[in-house]
């Protein structure tokens, strides 16, 4: 917790002791490197870019943050956020689709839709959604692709 020091205004002993037992209270019990407990603790909304910037200074805030942007951890929750961004909007265009085109599947269909998270699969939804052939669309939905 030590290497939360030099990001306290001040640096004042009894505030950075007071903060570190209460970052060790709410941590997982696994051991952490002090940058992937930061991130935990941003990441479960602990505190907040506005709420450590008090304590640190904008500056050395930023500069935290600009640190956490290059690690491992920061570029595997983006991409995380991408691909669930990416199946969202297959969804949305899926379901828009069949109640376009197939409103009579569309109860049955919705519950499977909000589920998939396959990419490729939505995607196959997609493409007979957009044609007139419902019986096909009915199948590939109940999981028969016709193989």
């Amino acid at each position: 917790m030590m290497a939360l020091a030099p990001l306290m205004a001040g640096g004042d002993p009894a505030t950075i002791w007071k903060a570190a037992r209460r970052i060790r209270r709410i941590l997982p019990g696994e051991s952490m490197s002090d940058p992937e407990a930061i991130l935990w603790l941003l990441a479960e909304g602990r505190y907040n870019k506005e709420q450590l910037a008090k304590v640190t200074g904008r500056r050395r805030m930023q500069a935290l943050v600009d640190l956490l942007k290059e690690s491992p951890l920061w570029r595997e929750a983006e991409a995380k956020g991408r691909a669930e961004g990416n199946l969202e909007a297959q969804r949305a265009i899926c379901l828009r689709l069949v109640a376009r085109h197939h409103p009579a599947l569309l109860d049955r269909a919705r519950p499977r839709i909000e589920a998939c998270g396959d990419p490729a699969v939505l995607e196959a939804w997609i493409f007979a959604a957009s044609e007139s052939d419902a019986q096909f669309l009915a199948r590939l939905l109940a999981g028969d692709n016709g193989d």
